[in-house]
């Protein structure tokens, strides 16, 4: 082929012919259109090449699932995509699976072996830089993970489900790490958490508002289940917490409801703290306001 300054279209099956001036260098047939770069000599790439030359419907199958790089597909979009008959792509989907060439996610949607690989590296790369990022913290948000990898819910679920059964990553309902990842402090920073909750018990129904704690192991500490933040700024030992928890809950039992001047007489505090806390006790669905009085519920 001539040299030329724009890339030239091609479509499967075409033949090339590669020369430099006048010599010829090599030639052969078009079996992907949207290959990528590879490392030389990789076996996997080899052998996918090899059936991608063999003409068969699986190959075609094989070539569009490649081509949704990020996104899974059903059969019904290999087929819409592929040209393929619907039946005659599902009958295709068990030994190309049983071959290792694509893998279910789950909910009848497939990733090409390859393409699974590329996006699994992707998002054990973007969790550890951020474990780097944020150490204390338990994980990524799931939702900006799935922003990230730009799929539709179902299709992030079911891709976040098969990565947890293969022990790549740790998930739960808000939050995904990478498998096995547990935060954990520096004996620096046991020696300040030690200080500060020393700071909260000398008053604890009370506890300071101005002192000066980095957010991150506020924030790994009330993972910890050390304490307890019920409103901005205000944060009780988790002790303290459940004492207080206690005596209000026995109180409504008693006498039916409870107000924030009960609250406040009862633990000798202030209005900002009695506040705090029953608004954050209505929150958890512990509590429900009745007028100025509070209820369990």
């Amino acid at each position: 082929i001539n040299k030329h300054s724009t890339q030239l279209r091609v479509v499967y099956r075409d033949y090339f012919v590669i020369r430099s001036n006048m010599t010829t260098l090599g030639g052969g047939v078009v079996v992907d259109t949207h290959a990528k770069r590879h490392r030389r000599k990789y076996i996997p790439t080899i052998k996918r090449l090899e059936l991608l030359e063999s003409d068969a419907a699986s190959d075609i199958i094989l070539s569009t699932l490649e081509s949704s790089e990020g996104s899974p597909l059903d059969a019904a979009g290999m087929a819409d995509k592929s040209g393929i008959n619907l039946s005659e792509v599902r009958s295709e989907l068990f030994s190309m699976e049983e071959g290792g060439l694509i893998v279910e996610i789950g909910g009848g949607l497939y990733y090409s072996s390859f393409n699974l690989e590329k996006i699994s590296s992707s998002v054990v790369g973007w969790i550890s830089e951020y474990h780097d990022k944020f150490p204390l913290r338990m994980g990524a948000q799931r939702e900006e993970l799935r922003s990230r990898l730009n799929l539709a819910n179902n299709e992030y679920n079911h891709l976040i489900s098969l990565l947890a059964k293969r022990d790549i990553i740790d998930e739960d309902s808000s939050v995904v790490s990478l498998y096995g990842y547990h935060p954990s402090l520096k004996p620096a920073q046991e020696k300040v958490v030690k200080l500060y909750l020393s700071k909260l018990e000398e008053s604890p129904y009370s506890p300071p508002t101005n002192l000066e704690f980095d957010e991150e192991m506020v924030g790994f500490i009330i993972e910890q289940g050390l304490v307890v933040r019920v409103g901005d700024g205000i944060v009780f030992t988790t002790s303290a917490y459940n004492h207080m928890l206690d005596v209000i809950r026995q109180r409504i039992n008693d006498e039916g409801e409870i107000t924030v001047g009960d609250v406040r007489d009862m633990f000798s505090t202030s209005r900002k703290y009695a506040l705090a806390l029953m608004d954050y006790l209505d929150h958890q669905q512990i509590t429900r306001r009745v007028g100025d009085s509070r209820i369990l519920r």
